[in-house]
């Protein structure tokens, strides 16, 4: 064959395959994909203020704010702050319950502080928490011999603090 005709021949087939008439293919084809939502949990703390009860030998208890008035020697007063540890979450949460009550002196000792979630002493360890929880912090107080009559000391609150550790 001359090089003309192949020439000839190779254009031939250069516009047939250009035109579409040749056997090259190239498959494509396309699915949706689509998109997801990520949704985070929540979790929030609430709670009132202090309540209050006076303990007297001999006398019934005092509750509420007329338990801190009065106070004498020999008196023990427990305040308890409730709350309520609301999560959507089944985590372990570092719940830090700042109980510290303030510089008291006067004659006035704080006996114990105790921190509870759900009904159980908290330690220094996460606690986990599957559903809402009731939280509680309860300081007891002694009002000692030397008191100064007249006198009086001011109680400070906490703070509860709640953070996410792990599932």
């Amino acid at each position: 064959m001359s090089n003309k005709k192949k020439g000839i021949v190779a254009g031939a087939l250069a516009a047939l395959l250009i035109g579409g008439a040749g056997t090259f293919a190239l498959w494509a084809d396309d699915a949706p994909v689509t998109g997801n939502t990520i949704t985070i949990g929540s979790m929030s703390v609430d709670g009132s203020g202090l309540d209050w009860t006076r303990e007297r030998a001999g006398v019934a208890n005092v509750t509420g704010a007329a338990a801190l008035t009065n106070v004498a020697p020999g008196d023990v007063l427990t305040g308890t702050w409730s709350g309520n540890i609301a999560t959507t979450v089944d985590a372990y949460f570092e719940v830090d319950l700042d109980d510290s009550v303030g510089s008291l002196g006067n004659g006035i000792t704080v006996r114990s502080i105790t921190s509870t979630v759900g009904g159980t002493t908290v330690g220094s360890a996460p606690v986990r928490v599957t559903s809402d929880q009731p939280v509680a912090i309860t300081y007891v107080i002694d009002v000692t011999s030397t008191a100064t009559a007249g006198g009086s000391v001011t109680v400070q609150g906490g703070e509860v603090t709640l953070r996410a550790v792990g599932y």
